[in-house]
């Protein structure tokens, strides 16, 4: 049992690895508009290609001086956004969407607003059973941020997310991983 214990406790350390492995992997193949154009470029153009004849008016505002940010905010802040957008589209019956960015000297905004039915009463808990709500909340975990939803019956819905222009720090896996195959 011990052995098997100790085996086991190594294969959970390599399969962490592997998963954070493959998690950077696929942050490192990034939207094409990300690379050339930015987040505030990528989030225009995705708000443009996403509102079609017919459908509320998607306009997004950039407050504050633009400036690129690490892969890994653009990635996640972009998917944010598209979820958030993918929402209001999908469920709000909105007749028009605002989005801002805003860079601020320690961190950045992202603010999506809807004048559609809302969701509810008050503040949304995000860590609810709504899958796209879930996924934004692990988003702005990895990044160290917070995420306030807001919604009133027939008001529409408010999502602002608040992230710090550094990332958090984790302690590395591979030290652990190493330590673990040394006393195997």
């Amino acid at each position: 049992p011990v052995a098997a214990r100790q085996s086991l406790d190594v294969a959970r350390q390599m399969l962490r690895y592997s998963l954070e492995e493959a998690r950077r992997s696929v942050m490192d193949l990034r939207s094409e508009a990300l690379e050339t154009r930015g987040l505030a470029g990528a989030l225009t153009i995705l708000a443009h290609q996403m509102s079609v004849a017919g459908s509320p008016r998607v306009d997004v505002g950039i407050d504050g001086t633009v400036r690129r940010l690490d892969a890994a905010h653009e990635h996640h802040l972009l998917r944010i956004g598209l979820e958030a957008l993918t929402n209001a589209l999908k469920h709000a019956g909105a007749t028009r969407i605002d989005i801002l960015l805003r860079f601020n000297a320690d961190g950045v905004e992202l603010m999506v607003h809807d004048d559609g039915c809302g969701m509810g009463e008050g503040r949304i808990d995000v860590s609810g059973a709504h899958f796209g709500l879930q996924g934004i909340r692990e988003r702005v975990d990895k990044l160290g941020g917070r995420v306030v939803l807001q919604s009133q019956p027939g008001e529409g819905t408010s999502l602002v997310v608040t992230v710090p222009t550094e990332l958090p720090r984790r302690a590395p896996i591979v030290p652990a991983l190493r330590e673990l195959w040394r006393k195997s």
